[in-house]
């Protein structure tokens, strides 16, 4: 089990990857007038996040998830945690304008990232139950 997660911790971080520079290369994927579309992201947003603290939660998440492949025990409820401060900071975001393949994507990153949780919660139940058995 521990190392089918860290297959799905690669794969996460490898799609976070994809995801989070996909932006710089719009440029060279969409027209001017798509661009001027794609730019709106933020539009009517509750709360302005400055992008330090994006970065500092961008940053967080990425620790986290890379901390997974070497202490699940240590770095599960950080993970946690920092997907539910991502959930808050997307919620007060604004608009969110995204093109077809990078909310594919992200949708995809999503799926994975619920896998993690019920893995990583499911792990630590998994070793306290096969020390119970008793030996026959």
């Amino acid at each position: 089990m521990k190392s089918f997660k860290n297959v799905i911790v690669g794969m996460s971080i490898l799609l976070f990857t994809i995801t989070f520079f996909l932006p710089y290369f719009w440029v060279d994927m969409y027209d001017r007038q798509t661009l001027s579309v794609l730019i709106q992201n933020g539009v009517g947003a509750k709360l302005v996040v400055p992008d330090l603290l994006l970065l500092v939660v961008t940053l967080f998440y990425l620790t986290s998830k890379v901390g997974l492949l070497f202490s699940t025990e240590n770095f599960r409820y950080p993970f946690l945690f920092s997907l539910i401060i991502e959930g808050i900071v997307i919620a007060l975001n604004g608009v969110i304008v995204d093109v077809a393949m990078s909310s594919f994507l992200v949708f995809i990153l999503t799926i994975l990232d619920g896998c993690l949780i019920a893995i990583i919660f499911n792990l630590r139940s998994e070793t306290v139950d096969e020390n119970r058995l008793p030996d026959h």
